[in-house]
């Protein structure tokens, strides 16, 4: 008998088996989960090799799988189909990425700030209410994300060569990871049908690189995505009434320690006190599968 945890993401997946007093057996790493990019035939694939790898399903007692999308539509109904044709039928707990990372950071009241593609606030307060701001996608916010860098960079280099300006730093190395030679070839590259939102929020690490060469034009991009962020980390405390959460800053952007990091601490420094997160999301996705099944 065994516990699991799947942290399912868009570009690889990660799974830990424990035992049933929770300790660790091991953890397995497999491909994308993003049934938009798979079609329905090879995220069915990927699921049974992902069961087949852990073992004998029916000896799995709580899973607990986090994913963005995960509990509602296509996804959930292939999950639950391919965990039938495993043998599964023990406790399934079915959570959005950003409550997995919560879970594995704090133990206790606190809150996470997850900034990758996308940016999310969610926290937990001493009572255990839940709560959440941002999430709203790339349309409706996503303030301070990969996607709103990226997009702010491109913005700043259309204008530039619209308006004849000398290029600057920062729009030279947009133009180069774009592989552009002018506007018609940015144009080309922004509105392609090909081009999703992860291909903007790709050009975010090549903005933040030119920040960490002290480029002037890049740190005042970066500064001000960092500010949008405050107002979701106030609002969240305000919706679980902690005055100064603690708050652990998660995500692609937000981990390594570089220029936009040391940005968003400050922009963050007067609402919140920052902490390391004391685990991954993958842990916490193992933890939750653990607490369910007792």
């Amino acid at each position: 008998m065994f516990l699991l945890g799947i942290d399912g993401g868009g570009s690889h997946t990660r799974a830990e088996l424990r035992t049933m007093d929770n300790r660790l057996l091991r953890r397995l790493e497999f491909g994308s989960l993003n049934l938009a990019v798979l079609g329905k035939d090879r995220f069915c694939l990927q699921l049974r090799e992902l069961f087949s790898a852990c073992g004998n399903m029916s000896e799995c007692t709580s899973l607990c799988l986090g994913m963005a999308g995960i509990s509602a539509g296509p996804a959930k109904d292939l999950l639950v189909q391919e965990l039938e044709r495993a043998g599964f039928c023990g406790r399934l707990t079915l959570l959005g990425d950003h409550e997995i990372a919560l879970a594995g950071a704090m133990q206790g009241p606190g809150c996470v700030l997850i900034c990758g593609t996308g940016s999310i606030c969610c926290g937990r307060n001493e009572a255990g209410t839940f709560a959440r701001c941002g999430g709203l996608g790339h349309l409706l916010g996503d303030e301070g994300s990969g996607y709103a860098i990226g997009r702010e960079a491109l913005s700043l280099t259309a204008k530039a060569l619209d308006e004849q300006f000398e290029m600057s730093s920062l729009a030279r190395a947009v133009m180069e990871a774009a592989g552009a030679k002018d506007l018609a070839d940015l144009l080309r590259y922004v509105y392609s049908e090909e081009r999703g939102k992860a291909h903007i929020a790709a050009l975010a690490p090549v903005v933040i690189a030119c920040a960490d060469r002290k480029d002037p034009e890049s740190l005042a991009l970066l500064r001000r995505q960092a500010e949008q962020l405050r107002p979701q980390v106030e609002a969240l405390a305000h919706k679980l009434s902690i005055e100064r959460p603690r708050l652990a800053l998660l995500g692609g952007l937000l981990m390594p320690k570089n220029s936009y990091r040391s940005l968003v601490e400050q922009a963050l420094s007067s609402c919140a006190e920052l902490v390391e997160p004391e685990h991954d999301a993958l842990w916490g996705a193992a933890e939750l599968a653990y607490l369910a099944s007792r």
